[in-house]
């Protein structure tokens, strides 16, 4: 449940991002960028980053609270070969 809702989240963070992108890349294609609003735009693609991030770590931690000690070393030991989500 906790995997299948970040995911959720995530999906719908990343339609999120590809348009911010695409709003970034249209303004530096322009002949002379209007820097206040490459400012703003480049700002927002921070803020949904940063967003995402944030979502990974609050996912990662309720999974950690659910499991026991030796499931949290099971999975850090899969996280660190680049298994599982939230590596």
């Amino acid at each position: 449940k906790i995997y299948t809702d970040a995911r959720q989240k995530q999906w719908n963070l990343a339609n999120e991002l590809i348009a911010a992108s695409a709003r970034l890349n249209e303004l530096l294609g322009t002949e002379k960028p209007d820097q206040k609003a490459v400012a703003s735009a480049y700002r927002t693609l921070s803020d949904l980053r940063l967003k995402r991030l944030e979502l990974g770590l609050d996912a990662r931690a309720k999974v950690d609270a659910v499991l026991t000690k030796e499931q949290r070393e099971q999975l850090r030991g899969w996280r660190s070969r680049g298994f599982g989500p939230w590596r």
